[in-house]
């Protein structure tokens, strides 16, 4: 998909954090704010002309300092008619302007411009408040559901090889992205019913039009998107849905966060001054209602459990999640008769510190939303 606003083709920047896990660029955050971008947002100056046709129009600065808290970097702005400045991004050689559509095809200088500091530009009460407007409407447009885009119905036919897959869709025999490397043997059979996300109207460089994330296995609907379990884990831990023994409120939720020889999915900090790390673990493996993990050997999983035990041992809060990317299971058991070593590290690990979590979730064709937890046997 094409875009308008100034340097879509190069805004490859990364969150600094994890306030809002389904952005993960500043295409993201553009798609996102096209849905809530308003009137009342809109700079009171210029409100009398906004439209849903120009959203863009008076949203600059807030934007910009709200792209700003997501991707860091730094906010300049380009010195405007009566002494107002239009602000944009600059992260590293990243330059982006989220907001450039409302200027039409007046070519701006992005170069030898000032930086801008929200302290002065919120030193305006209703800049400030505009401002806490607009990010409160996108923690509720982002909370706690995964959302796909334009979800159609297909018949799996077969694996091509871990990344493709053919279906039948509308009579016709596609290929498709398979958004899970794992096995997926159970999941993955002929005639079953796939959910495919479709992005036939916003391309871009990608060569297959459709992800396969989510299939059908009797009256159980799984999603299989192995990026899925951050994403909702991140919002969870965000929106305490997800229990925390030993932690306070948290104040830091960081993604993947480098401890010694180990790079964990979340870092946390709570009020109280505790810390600790998250390690996600994303289950589609289910046999008469009983969910488990995994579903091939993983010796990276193994060592991952281990340092999370050393962890502990130097004084952080350790935690492993099992996302079940399903709902109305019996409870989780660690899959010995695939991967005993990792059963074993599982209990070692309860049994010196480290929390073992379990939550199920609710899952439709479009959507993935961490729910509750479920029992656990080790």
């Amino acid at each position: 998909m094409k875009y308008n606003f100034y340097g879509w083709e190069t805004a490859n920047a990364k969150p600094i954090n994890n306030m809002y896990p389904n952005i993960n660029s500043p295409i993201d955050l553009y798609d996102a704010l096209s849905e809530i971008w308003c009137a009342d947002t809109c700079a009171p100056r210029m409100r009398d002309r906004w439209t849903p046709d120009n959203k863009t129009l008076g949203q600059c600065s807030i934007t910009a300092f709200l792209a700003q808290d997501i991707f860091g970097g730094k906010v300049y702005g380009i010195l405007r008619d009566g002494g107002n400045y239009h602000c944009y991004n600059v992260i590293g050689d990243c330059v982006f302007d989220l907001t450039s559509e409302q200027f039409g095809d007046e070519k701006l200088v992005y170069e030898n411009n000032p930086e801008q500091f929200r302290e002065v530009h919120f030193a305006k009460e209703e800049k400030r408040l505009r401002y806490e407007a607009l990010k409160k409407r996108l923690q509720s447009e982002q909370k706690n559901k995964m959302k796909y885009e334009k979800i159609v119905a297909a018949k799996f036919i077969s694996r091509s090889n871990r990344f493709v897959a053919k279906v039948l869709l509308n009579g016709e025999e596609v290929s498709v992205h398979v958004k899970n490397t794992g096995r997926c043997r159970e999941l993955l059979v002929p005639d079953a019913l796939a959910y495919l996300e479709d992005f036939t109207l916003r391309k871009g460089k990608r060569k297959l039009l459709y992800d396969l994330v989510a299939v059908r296995k009797g009256d159980l609907l799984i999603n299989m998107d192995s990026q899925a379990p951050n994403k909702v884990a991140g919002e969870a831990l965000k929106s305490g849905i997800i229990k925390l023994d030993g932690m306070s409120e948290l104040t830091i939720i960081q993604p993947e966060k480098v401890y010694e020889s180990s790079r964990f999915d979340f870092y946390i900090e709570g009020r109280n001054g505790e810390k600790g790390f998250v390690e996600v673990k994303g289950v589609t493996l289910e046999k008469d209602g009983i969910v488990s993990f995994p579903d091939a050997p993983t010796e990276r999983g193994v060592k991952h459990i281990n340092e999370l035990v050393h962890a502990h041992g130097n004084g952080y809060h350790s935690y492993i999640l099992f996302v079940i990317q399903m709902n109305g299971v019996k409870k989780f058991v660690p899959n010995d008769a695939t991967h005993k070593a990792f059963g074993d590290a599982l209990r070692y690990a309860a049994q010196n510190g480290v929390n073992i979590l379990a939550y199920e979730c609710m899952v439709t064709p479009d959507s993935l939303e961490i729910t509750s937890p479920i029992p656990i046997e080790l």
